[in-house]
């Protein structure tokens, strides 16, 4: 993805990137996590959201608020033992689990 929105779709022989299309609205995409059943979330920095996106077509299928986080840019991850959604944002490195569900981010701490 780019931060403007546009989903690819990277050929991992060859490393071309295809166009999928583009998650639409006023976002700031900074961070991407698929979960074990193959499902994309996304992060909005603009909201922030947590978002749930179509991975064939790009389209929004449901944003939720993260609540108060120090959110400018950052990664997206989940543990694939138990399911658990991490997000570490800012400048200042915040630690987060995050609900997928109602898309709240909670404080875990900070990271070196």
């Amino acid at each position: 993805m780019d931060g403007a929105g546009q989903l690819f779709k990277i050929n991992t022989t060859s490393g071309a990137g295809t166009v999928v299309g583009t998650v639409t609205g006023n976002v700031d995409l900074s961070a991407m996590a698929f979960d074990a059943t193959g499902n994309l979330y996304i992060v909005d920095s603009f909201g922030p959201n947590l978002l749930e996106v179509n991975k064939t077509n790009a389209a929004i299928i449901s944003s939720k608020p993260m609540g108060a986080i120090n959110q400018e840019i950052g990664g997206l991850a989940f543990d694939a033992n138990n399911g658990t959604l991490y997000h570490s944002a800012g400048t200042t490195s915040k630690f987060y689990t995050v609900s997928t569900i109602t898309g709240t981010a909670a404080f875990r701490g900070s990271t070196p």
